[in-house]
């Protein structure tokens, strides 16, 4: 049987970083990371930050883009300290593009049977 340790702490704190403009990345760490805790890179946590939730790789001003998947995916309501836990009450969301109407009308190609299938 093969014999598997099991840690109570991860020794290095991860985060995840998708796209070179990001400022705002993931904390993977079970259980969060406390404040206090520094990254290779320098970033030092000022509170702690739950795993699975965001952290500001840079200062972010009021009114300034966070950044995530290299695009914009809302604007900061006050300004956010390097290294803080961006929660949804720090966000303001991007107005959402317009929405094509729907085509009316059948559009497939196929028929409807009195059962409510679609044959093509």
């Amino acid at each position: 049987m093969a014999n598997i340790e099991i840690r109570q702490e991860t020794p290095t704190a991860f985060y995840i970083k998708v796209h070179d403009t990001d400022n705002v990345a993931i904390i993977v760490n079970d259980n969060g990371l406390k404040a206090g805790t520094r990254f290779p890179d320098g970033l030092e946590l000022i509170e702690h930050i739950p795993q699975g939730h965001k952290v500001a790789l840079l200062d972010i001003p009021a009114n300034g883009e966070i950044i995530r998947y290299g695009e914009v995916i809302g604007y900061a309501v006050r300004a956010i300290p390097r290294g803080s836990w961006i929660d949804e009450s720090m966000v303001v969301l991007p107005e959402a593009p317009p929405l094509h109407h729907a085509a009316t009308g059948n559009q497939s190609p196929g028929t409807l049977t009195a059962a409510g299938r679609i044959h093509l």
